[in-house]
């Protein structure tokens, strides 16, 4: 019975989401491990890896050329921050 109550939560959860379109806005440390420099920045859930880069650009020009990773894993540049939490973990 719990299962089903958990169930119906989180359905209903992301049905509410869609429909008001409710963005989760997360913030995200991008460490250059060369130089070992941190930059948080702020982006929603929803947002690309390549939307991400584009206004990283900001803090550094040569973002395109870098690998990007997490956790010693390469990151697939078009998945959202949601997929890849959900690949990940």
């Amino acid at each position: 019975m719990i299962i089903y109550i958990f169930y119906y939560l989180l359905f209903f959860k992301l049905v509410f989401n869609l429909f008001f379109n409710i963005k989760k806005v997360r913030k995200i440390n991008i460490m250059n491990t060369l130089t070992e420099h941190v930059d948080l920045i702020e982006c929603c859930q929803e947002e690309t890896i390549n939307e991400i880069l584009e206004r990283y650009k900001k803090y550094n020009d040569h973002a395109e050329s870098y690998t990007w990773k997490r956790l010693q894993k390469k990151l697939d540049m078009d998945l959202t921050l949601i997929i890849i939490n959900k690949l990940i973990n």
